[in-house]
């Protein structure tokens, strides 16, 4: 099952400075979502993961798993 699914999957990898939308689910609604941002990526954590900064009156930093991105 995993190899099945592994072979459409796209290694992405983003740098640092890059603008993007996280395509998140809604809340309140958990079958439903949307894309939000912009935000742009501050650092990369791990392979999969990054730390983003949100674009807006203040700054502020979250955590995504590259699977969402």
């Amino acid at each position: 099952m995993n190899s099945w699914y592994d072979k459409s999957t796209v290694e992405r990898e983003f740098k640092p400075g890059e603008v993007l939308l996280v395509f998140l689910p809604v809340s309140g609604q958990p079958l439903q979502a949307r894309f939000q941002g912009p935000y742009i990526i501050d650092r990369k954590v791990s392979e999969t993961d990054y730390v983003t900064l949100t674009l807006g009156i203040s700054v502020k930093r979250k955590g995504y798993v590259m699977s969402i991105l």
